[in-house]
C-alpha cells in the first residue's frame, strides 16, 4: 500500500521539490485505473513554459498553476545550458519518479 505524503510546505515544494513531487505522483497513481490503452505516466511538467525556463526565463508556483517570468537580458540565440537550474530540476524530477516507481511505470529518465 502507498501512503501519501505529508502535505507540502508551500508551493515552492508542491511544484520544484523531486522528492515530495514523486511521493505525491506515486500516491495519485497508487490509485488510478490503467484500463485498455491508458498508460501510467508521472506527469513531471513544469507548466506550458517549461521550455522558457529551461531556455533563462524563470518560475514561480503558486495553487493553479506555474507561471513563467521573461528572462531578464533575453536574446537571439537559444542556447541549452546543462546546468540551468530548470533543466536541472526537470532531470531530477523524472529520476525522481522512476527511483520510486521501481518498474512499475514507463519512465523516460536520463541516466
Amino acid at each position: 500500500m502507498v501512503e501519501p505524503p505529508a502535505p507540502a510546505q508551500d508551493w515552492s515544494q508542491y511544484w520544484f521539490d523531486p522528492e515530495w513531487r514523486s511521493t505525491n505522483l506515486h500516491y495519485h497513481l497508487s490509485r488510478s485505473s490503467f484500463k485498455a490503452d491508458i498508460l501510467p505516466v508521472a506527469n513531471t511538467h513544469l507548466g506550458p513554459g517549461s521550455l522558457a525556463a529551461i531556455l533563462g526565463s524563470g518560475l514561480e508556483g503558486n495553487q493553479a498553476t506555474i507561471w513563467i517570468h521573461q528572462s531578464p537580458e533575453p536574446g537571439d540565440d537559444l542556447m541549452l545550458d546543462e546546468n540551468n537550474r530548470w533543466w536541472q530540476l526537470h532531470l531530477n524530477l523524472v529520476r525522481a519518479c522512476k527511483r520510486r516507481a521501481e518498474g512499475t511505470i514507463l519512465s523516460a529518465a536520463p541516466t
